[in-house]
């Protein structure tokens, strides 16, 4: 009997009216990320580009997974005397999340939505000490990072009436659960609790 039933839900699940529910869709965007650090370091702001494609199974559920580059670095200032500035530059290189989507739609082209999931990404590091009275570089190094953690945020959706084309504004928090660290050849595994708040305006499409 209970397999008669599991046969059913899954029958049901594959009817042409469930998969005709089912609307893919695909986006470009860019956005900024604030990457607080930790310690008296200030936050970085790098900039990146996403590529992101997803599915509502309906107008209330759906999935979607991301791909992000970075496109500019950016410096943080950690200043411990009046000689010396510490610097750390942070560039983010790529990384990748897969997210369950809950909507709440507010007509046919408009809805909000919030984001739950995990994510993967490689950042790399260099932290400089700079001689303020020569303005020269003393000591450096280079870090690469490989972090995961969670991933959840909230956004909001508009289509153009009747067309396919939209528009995505949408706020991503990123917590670093753990990172593995490359530093001259050698991997370091650590625990990290950085976390990354990104901003993102995409260009959807939606068929």
């Amino acid at each position: 009997m209970k397999k008669v039933m599991l046969s059913a839900v899954v029958l049901t699940a594959f009817t042409p009216s469930a998969i005709a529910e089912i609307e893919p869709y695909i986006g470009v965007g860019v956005g900024t990320v604030k990457v607080d650090m930790g310690g008296s370091l200030a936050s970085t702001y790098p900039k990146v580009g996403v590529f992101r494609g997803g599915a509502t199974f309906n107008q209330w559920i759906g999935v979607e997974g991301e791909l992000s580059m970075g496109i500019a670095s950016d410096d943080s200032f950690e200043t411990r005397s009046t000689s010396y500035d510490y610097i750390t530059d942070v560039d983010f290189k790529a990384g990748g999340a897969v997210f369950a989507v809950g909507h709440l739609p507010i007509g046919d082209n408009f809805s909000f939505f919030g984001r739950l999931g995990g994510f993967l990404q490689q950042t790399d590091y260099k932290q400089s000490i700079v001689d303020n009275s020569a303005n020269q570089t003393i000591a450096s190094r280079e870090l690469e990072e490989t972090e995961h953690g969670f991933a959840y945020g909230l956004g909001i959706d508009f289509y153009i009436p009747d067309s396919t084309i939209g528009f995505r504004l949408d706020y991503t928090r990123y917590d670093v659960q753990a990172v593995q660290d490359e530093f001259d050849g050698e991997f370091y595994e650590a625990r990290n609790d950085a976390t990354a708040d990104a901003l993102t305006g995409s260009l959807m499409f939606r068929f």
